[in-house]
C-alpha cells in the first residue's frame, strides 16, 4: 500500500469513527427529546442533527483530514456544513421514507436514523475528500 492509499484508508477510518460518534450524539439527543420533551421524531431530529454535525466536524478536522483544513475556521466550518447539509437532505429523506414505509419504526426511530446515516456517509466522505479537504486544494 502506497502513501496515498494509507492516507485515504486512515481518513476513511477516522471519518467512519467520527460518523459513529456523531450517530451516538444524534441518536442520544433524538431519543431524549422524544422521551423527555415529547417531540416528534422529525422535530427532535431538527435539534439533534446540528449537534452531531458540529461534533463530527471537530473530530474530522483533527483526525480524518488532519493538516488539510483551511486556516479560516469559519470558512472551513461553512464548507463542511454545506456538504453535510446536502448529505442531511439525503439522510433526512431516507429517515422520513423509512418512517412512512414502516410505521412501527416511529416507536424505534433509531433504525430509520441508521438507514439515513448510511446513505449520507458515502456522499459526505466523497464530497469532503474531493472538495474541502482535497490535497489538490490550495490554501
Amino acid at each position: 500500500m502506497d502513501k496515498a492509499q494509507r492516507r485515504l484508508t486512515k481518513s476513511l477510518g477516522w471519518f467512519a469513527a467520527s460518523g459513529a460518534i456523531g450517530f451516538l450524539v444524534d441518536a442520544t439527543i433524538l431519543t431524549l427529546l422524544m422521551g423527555m420533551a415529547s417531540l416528534s421524531p422529525i422535530a427532535a431530529r431538527a435539534i439533534s442533527f446540528p449537534a452531531a454535525v458540529t461534533v463530527t466536524w471537530l473530530v474530522n478536522r483533527r483526525h480524518a483530514f488532519a493538516g488539510r483544513g483551511l486556516d479560516n475556521l469559519r470558512l472551513e466550518y461553512s464548507g463542511y456544513l454545506a456538504i453535510q447539509l446536502v448529505g442531511a437532505l439525503l439522510n433526512f429523506w431516507v429517515f422520513v421514507a423509512c418512517l412512512k414505509a414502516w410505521p412501527p419504526l416511529v416507536e424505534l426511530p433509531v433504525v430509520a436514523l441508521a438507514a439515513g446515516a448510511a446513505v449520507a456517509f458515502a456522499f459526505n466522505f466523497a464530497a469532503s475528500q474531493a472538495t474541502l479537504y482535497s490535497s489538490r486544494r490550495t490554501r
